[in-house]
């Protein structure tokens, strides 16, 4: 899960890694072939010039989506809206995999147990959220929490249960609750399906980001 820490810090002067931003793109690919699984490399800003060293590492340029925000302020929670403990985060991980076809090693790397409310070695700014029909999860995603900022990641509805305002429903409730414990703006990527909802909600394109696969892995 991405910590999105250098795009909501206010720094008095440009980080070594801005200023040569090819450094920072190499040492991202070598933490995601460290990790010995598939992987995708996201590149923004200053960081596209650095284009070429993925490129030369056999990755190529799938897809952009953009990066957008919006202001939040506390109003009322949704019941319905509950955070995730590990029982919880193993529903959503299979959610996850039903909306996106992702595989399951690939839900859990999306989806860590540092976001589970009850896991031994908790992140306090890490969570997972569920929407609820009675006792049936319908909608779910992980949020980060970096100053006053809350980013929204691996957003998820059930394919049987979309069209029905559950995404929607969901995000206002966890920004509900990301308000009343002192967020003011959220952060998030857009997929193609989820572009005319955010827009709806208020949110507005900050830049795009390019997205890179390896082309020797497929993934």
């Amino acid at each position: 899960m991405p910590r999105w820490d250098s795009w909501v810090e206010d720094l008095p002067s440009p980080p070594s890694d801005l200023v040569h931003p090819g450094c920072a793109v190499g040492r991202a690919l070598a933490g995601v072939v460290d990790t010995g699984s598939p992987g995708l490399i996201m590149l923004a800003g200053p960081a596209l010039g650095a284009a070429r060293v993925l490129s030369d590492a056999g990755w190529i340029p799938v897809s952009a989506m953009p990066f957008m925000v919006r202001s939040i302020s506390p109003s009322d929670p949704d019941e319905r809206v509950r955070r995730l403990g590990m029982a919880g985060l193993d529903e959503l991980r299979v959610l996850f995999e039903k909306a996106f076809g992702m595989p399951s090693r690939v839900a859990q790397l999306a989806l860590p147990n540092v976001a589970a409310s009850d896991a031994p070695d908790a992140d306090p700014d890490v969570a997972v959220w569920g929407l609820y029909e009675g006792d049936e999860m319908v909608s779910g995603v992980a949020t980060v929490k970096v100053g006053d900022s809350i980013c929204v990641w691996s957003m998820s509805t059930n394919p049987a249960r979309q069209q029905r305002g559950y995404g929607r429903r969901l995000l206002v409730g966890v920004l509900a609750h990301a308000a009343n414990e002192g967020a003011r703006r959220c952060l998030l990527l857009a997929t193609p399906s989820g572009d005319a909802l955010y827009r709806s909600m208020g949110f507005t394109v900050m830049e795009h980001w390019q997205i890179s696969q390896s082309s020797r892995t497929g993934g």
